[in-house]
């Protein structure tokens, strides 16, 4: 897609499993989404495995929706699906 100065994208947010349940997470997308909104941006998107039901509910418990596309992403063999969710800032 043709960059959009509106849209800010959260390219990664990993937290090893043993800090998962101890709001790492959950600090680290408030300091992403601050950022973006610092930077003037008004809608955040992200790209999730499609089939990562875990990040996908922890993303929506923090507002982000699917937004319709999807894509699949070729890394050797194995083709994944992917989706993307956005939320306003």
């Amino acid at each position: 897609d043709p960059p959009n100065p509106t849209i800010g994208e959260i390219y990664a947010l990993y937290v090893f499993p043993d800090d998962w349940r101890h709001g790492v997470g959950s600090a680290l997308m408030a300091a992403a989404l601050g950022v973006l909104r610092r930077q003037g941006f008004t809608l955040a998107t992200l790209w999730v495995l499609a089939d990562n039901v875990s990040a996908i509910r922890f993303y929506q418990a923090r507002g982000f929706q699917p937004d319709g596309r999807s894509k699949l992403e070729n890394w050797g063999d194995a083709s994944l699906r992917e989706i993307a969710l956005a939320r306003v800032l």
